[in-house]
């Protein structure tokens, strides 16, 4: 097993980066998971984790390029997909973020990235109860993945807000 220069393998230094960003220092985070990719090149949950990192720091666009990069490794990595979409819709992009959202619709009702989609496309194409509905679905059935609950959550945010606003246009992610 390749370790580092201070003997942690990239198991210990993805842990590490996990703590760290729990812990709100996505620049240490980053130097752990940009340690762990030298020592597993080509690994797709690393790339991920990267990703999300410079998500976290509005980086977009290397999140998308990475995110990109972590569904050629694996296109199965359901949260890389997933957050690849979201990205995509906030950017406008809706045809491009409803094709990648496709394959996770089928991943079943135990599966928080199914009940995700559902509520992704149904903000899509207007029906905001409904989006709300599936969101709110997939909530407790996320337990690995914070960050994209606490998207999740925005969009829900500005759904309310809207409500209560009455608004009758535009969507919460745009």
């Amino acid at each position: 097993m390749k370790q580092n220069s201070t003997g942690k393998d990239a198991g210990e230094l993805i842990r590490l980066a996990r703590d760290a960003s729990r812990a709100n220092r996505n620049d240490q985070a980053i130097r752990y998971l940009k340690q762990a990719q030298r020592l597993a090149p080509g690994d797709a949950a690393i790339t991920y984790l990267l990703a999300a990192e410079h998500a976290q720091l509005g980086i977009y666009p290397r999140a998308m390029e990475e995110l990109e990069q972590a569904l050629q490794l694996d296109p199965g990595l359901a949260a890389a997909r997933f957050q690849l979409a979201f990205l995509r819709l906030a950017a406008g992009d809706d045809e491009a973020a409803l094709g990648l959202l496709r394959p996770l619709a089928g991943l079943g009702d135990g599966n928080c990235f199914a009940h995700f989609t559902r509520g992704l496309e149904a903000l899509v194409a207007g029906r905001y109860d409904a989006c709300r509905e599936a969101l709110e679905r997939g909530l407790p059935l996320n337990v690995e993945h914070e960050g994209i609950n606490a998207d999740i959550r925005k969009v829900l945010r500005a759904l309310a807000d809207r409500r209560e606003d009455g608004a009758e246009n535009g969507d919460p992610l745009h």
